[in-house]
């Protein structure tokens, strides 16, 4: 009586304790939320403004788009006048190397002073008039602006020139080569060498300087085009919204959500929002998962998904302006948890990440609605993550599923494909390889968390796992039962809906308990005198009952998840022992008897998973010990155990129903069947 008392004060407490937790946590995610104030208001180019007529509340500038930034610059680039240095010492430099070389010719005798001077005469002029036009590097590049003018700087002094009119260096090392070729008079080879490699360029072009104007013109774009004044209407109702309406609107919001509201009113604000979501949360377990609701490590993961995810979207929204929202693999919050829990609290944690996440997106409404079409598209192409190839295709198909909605986004917002950022869809690619990173991360929070996962489920399934390996050699009939078990209960849960890998590995590990004195169950008895007959009934009944605890003690040793220990406890509820019960009372009709000593510990069975697991235990047992086979006994036996466990109320904490009852009396009969190699007899045509 006392414990009846206590309970349900622990309870309560473990309650309050969780509902603090959550507390904290939405503590956590409103510290995570930039304290700005929120643009009421969705719209989109060609729209329809859908509410009242927006005043402005206070003046504010028109910013230009990114796009019209960038299409000035482009026009500023190619409209540039570059800066190009006129070196005004090169001239003499030229004419001294010139007169120089006759020097040397003439002290040769190679040529005489006349000749010398007719040289001079004659490659002088050429060389003063093209250096005073200017001459430029071969490889120099054309510039961009309009009739490709150039400044020219000559001792500090700007001048604008035309590019075209600057000359080569090629084309002047040509033209005094001519000279020298066209008169024989002057003509000597040491001088056309000297024409072909001693003319040096005069105009250069002034990177820094050039640089540093483009710069300047660049840093004076403005960024607004125009403004609004407080008071003045932005938009009227019901008028589509046109682009430069649309610039008003956005020029409006962005300055709206960056001016700082009431810290403690914002503050107070999205801390209500949040706390109400996981009040909302925690109500929809504690309804239809109570088992989730009452285990501290499952709130621990699920709360953990929630802070990262909107962790990673708060430092998105305030440190990675170039970096798509598209990017985070909100996605993966699904895989991960469906592993561990099922679709409806994985898909439920996504739900409440994605609406706190929307509060900091830019686009809230395009972001909520892409990532509500992801999410049920991971929902519809998840049934199990037991194989990666499995969980491969399934993000494949929530790749497929982004990158379509989103172009039918944009399409909707422009009316034009040739409006779509490209660069925007390859994000998803980023996406779908992290997403990819859940099915390791499965495996990590298994060894970090110790819960169980589909994952962990398929390695206990594995029949050469050393419990398995170990029931075999001990107890190999409990070892064959178990095996049958798990093969008529996967096929019932298959049919009737539920957990089917957990099904069987509950069925497989349920009468492990056995391995401590397998010579005491049936199925383990192999040419040997009976045990029993040499124990009184109550004790027989007492080692029967302890493969129970025994088997309870051996999965905690190594280590089952808490939901296979379930099978173990509850597979045979609290039923009696009958055989030794029923025996006792007819050598014993005059004594008291204390039923309880016949009754297994239980619980009775509380998942649908569970009581299946009860009824094909029984009647694959029941069905070892039949002499005969046929039709009419396999049916009746079945109905017997079914109808006996439904009327000692072992059911009434399962979940499962009359009619999925009825589903598990028709396989278990067809597949006992078949077992048994019984033919069904069809009534003759007359």
């Amino acid at each position: 009586m006392k414990k009846l008392l206590v309970k349900p004060k622990e309870i309560s407490r473990k309650e309050y304790l969780i509902y603090f937790i959550y507390f904290i946590t939405a503590l956590l995610l409103t510290a995570l939320i930039p304290k700005t104030l929120r643009f009421q208001y969705e719209f989109a180019v060609g729209k329809p403004w859908k509410y009242d007529d927006l005043i402005a509340p206070f003046s504010f500038a028109i910013e230009k788009t990114d796009k019209q930034i960038d299409q000035e610059k482009k026009e500023i680039e190619e409209n540039f006048i570059p800066f190009y240095y006129r070196d005004t010492s090169i001239t003499n430099e030229v004419k001294q190397s010139l007169t120089k070389k006759l020097i040397e010719l003439t002290k040769d005798s190679l040529i005489s002073i006349e000749k010398s001077k007719l040289i001079i005469k004659k490659l002088n002029p050429i060389i003063e008039e093209s250096y005073r036009k200017g001459i430029i590097e071969n490889d120099s590049l054309t510039p961009k602006g309009e009739d490709n003018m150039v400044y020219e700087i000559i001792n500090n002094v700007k001048t604008v020139k035309s590019f075209d009119d600057y000359y080569k260096v090629s084309e002047v090392r040509k033209k005094l080569r001519n000279s020298i070729l066209e008169d024989t008079s002057i003509y000597i080879k040491d001088i056309e060498v000297w024409a072909l490699s001693s003319i040096l360029p005069n105009i250069s072009y002034n990177s820094e300087l050039s640089l540093k104007a483009l710069k300047d013109k660049i840093d004076n774009i403005s960024l607004y085009t125009g403004a609004i004044q407080e008071g003045e209407k932005v938009v009227s109702k019901g008028v589509a919204i046109q682009e430069d309406t649309y610039l008003k609107l956005l020029s409006l919001k962005k300055l709206y959500e960056n001016r700082k509201g009431d810290f403690i009113g914002v503050f107070l604000g999205y801390l209500s929002i949040i706390l109400l979501l996981l009040f909302i949360f925690l109500t929809f377990l504690k309804r239809y998962y109570k088992d989730i609701f009452e285990s501290y490590v499952s709130h621990l993961l699920i709360l953990l998904h929630i802070l990262l995810f909107t962790g990673v979207t708060s430092f998105h929204n305030q440190y990675t302006e170039d970096v798509s929202i598209y990017i985070i693999p909100y996605c993966m919050i699904i895989l991960v948890l469906f592993s561990f829990f099922n679709l409806q609290v994985g898909f439920a944690t996504f739900l409440i990440t994605i609406m706190i996440s929307s509060i900091m997106a830019t686009n809230s409404y395009e972001f909520v609605l892409l990532q509500l079409i992801a999410g049920f598209s991971a929902v519809i192409s998840l049934t199990q993550i037991r194989y990666l190839s499995q969980f491969f295709y399934s993000t494949i198909y929530i790749l497929a599923i982004y990158i379509l909605g989103y172009l039918a986004l944009q399409v909707l917002k422009t009316s034009d494909f040739r409006s779509i950022s490209w660069i925007e869809v390859s994000w998803f690619l980023a996406n779908f390889l992290l997403c990819l990173l859940s099915y390791p991360l499965i495996y990590f929070y298994v060894k970090i968390f110790g819960i169980m996962s589909d994952i962990k489920l398929l390695e206990l399934s594995d029949t050469n796992h050393k419990i398995m390996k170990e029931l075999m050699q001990k107890a190999p009939g409990s070892f064959q039962h178990s095996l049958q078990v798990a093969n008529l209960s996967e096929s019932v849960i298959d049919k009737i809906g539920g957990n089917s890998l957990l099904t069987r590995v509950g069925a497989l590990y349920h009468d492990i308990g056995k391995m401590q004195n397998p010579e005491y169950f049936i199925e383990n008895l192999r040419n040997i005198e009976n045990p029993h007959k040499n124990l009184a009934y109550m004790d027989s009944a007492e080692i029967i009952i302890g493969h129970i605890p025994k088997g309870v003690e051996l999965a905690q040793k190594y280590g089952l998840p808490d939901a296979v220990i379930e099978f173990i406890k509850t597979h045979h509820g609290t039923t009696r022992v009958e055989y030794f019960y029923k025996n006792y009372l007819q050598e014993n009709p005059n004594v008291e008897v204390d039923e309880s000593r016949f009754r297994y510990p239980g619980p009775k069975p509380t998942s649908k998973e569970t009581a299946v697991v009860m009824m094909t235990d029984s009647v694959e047992a029941a069905a070892r010990s039949l002499s005969e086979y046929n039709e009419e006994i396999i049916d009746s036996l079945v109905d017997k155990i079914i109808d006996g466990k439904l009327k000692d109320n072992q059911f009434e904490y399962a979940k499962i129903t009359i009619s999925e009852i009825n589903t598990t009396r028709r396989i278990l009969k067809r597949m006992l069947k078949s077992i048994y190699h019984i033919r069904i007899q069809y009534p003759e045509n007359k």
